[in-house]
């Protein structure tokens, strides 16, 4: 249900602002592939809508697997590596990174697109309060405990 709005709210924003300025989906897809240990049906559908999000942006179904495979699996192999303390800051760098695959590796390298160097970060910043807000929401309280 959470990837189904998430989905619909990333598609209202860019029908709003007409470009695409949350991706409130993938980092979903971040926060599951950190903090879940067993791969469940939200998993699937984040990733199969990621797809259809990039399907529309790019006109390409399968280009999302260019990001989602690393960082699923840079995701486990560093969750097995770094204590559970550490799992806040792992999700940031997977977002990090994340941003880095989209814009450098698809964008400019790819589809060859000038980025702007002021929208791509608003983009950034706007991006790291939404994964705040994803993080703390889910986490509660006990995040003032890391502080």
């Amino acid at each position: 249900m959470v990837p189904i709005i998430l989905f619909i709210l990333d598609f209202l924003i860019y029908a709003i602002f007409d470009y695409w300025l949350v991706y409130s989906l993938a980092i979903y897809f971040i926060f599951l592939s950190v903090y879940r240990e067993k791969i469940d049906r939200s998993f699937y559908v984040s990733a199969f809508l990621i797809l259809v999000q990039n399907c529309f942006l790019y006109q390409r179904f399968g280009l999302g697997l260019l990001f989602l495979i690393p960082i699923f699996s840079t995701a486990r192999f560093l969750k097995s590596v770094f204590l559970k303390n550490w799992l806040l800051i792992l999700n940031y760098f997977l977002v990090i990174l994340f941003f880095v695959l989209e814009f450098v590796v698809i964008k400019k390298l790819i589809f060859l697109q000038n980025l702007a160097l002021k929208s791509t970060f608003l983009i950034f910043l706007v991006n790291i309060m939404i994964s705040s807000l994803i993080l703390f929401g889910t986490r509660g309280n006990r995040f003032l405990s890391l502080l």
